[in-house]
């Protein structure tokens, strides 16, 4: 079910759905496709898993170690159904024996409070505005 968000943006939304292509949420995992196979999506009922494009973020950076660094992030998705879904996630930034580099492992869970800000609302509309402009 789709959310009442104001006619720019809901219209900016409708089209977004139509170019965007929504990969399916990590859960827990490498989220950048590194060890796929080890990754944990967020499902829905009928068990298939939820898919969504990532529309703002904002990371902070809890602790940086010399192997290793900790961050906090707030991310919203924008799925399949045409809502805007927002996460909180923790990613650990580990070496990895398996490929010889540090990648993110994530930690992800829905928020339980689903407000957005009107800034937030602001950057979401302009940064699907803007890539846009870059599909041309």
């Amino acid at each position: 079910m789709k959310k009442q968000y104001g006619r720019q943006l809901e219209e900016t939304i409708d089209l977004a759905m139509r170019l965007y292509q929504l990969p399916s949420i990590v859960k827990e995992g490498h989220e950048r496709f590194e060890h796929v196979n080890e990754c944990d999506y967020f499902k829905k009922a009928a068990g298939t898993y939820l898919r969504g494009y990532l529309v703002f973020s904002t990371t902070y950076l809890i602790e940086k170690g010399a192997e290793s660094e900790l961050t906090f992030s707030k991310a919203i998705y924008l799925t399949e159904n045409g809502t805007l879904q927002k996460y909180y996630s923790y990613a650990e930034w580990p070496y990895c024996e398996n490929c010889k580099k540090s990648h993110p492992y994530i930690h992800r869970e829905e928020a339980k409070d689903q407000t957005l800000t009107e800034n937030e609302l602001e950057k979401i509309e302009e940064f699907i505005t803007n890539s846009f402009s870059l599909i041309k």
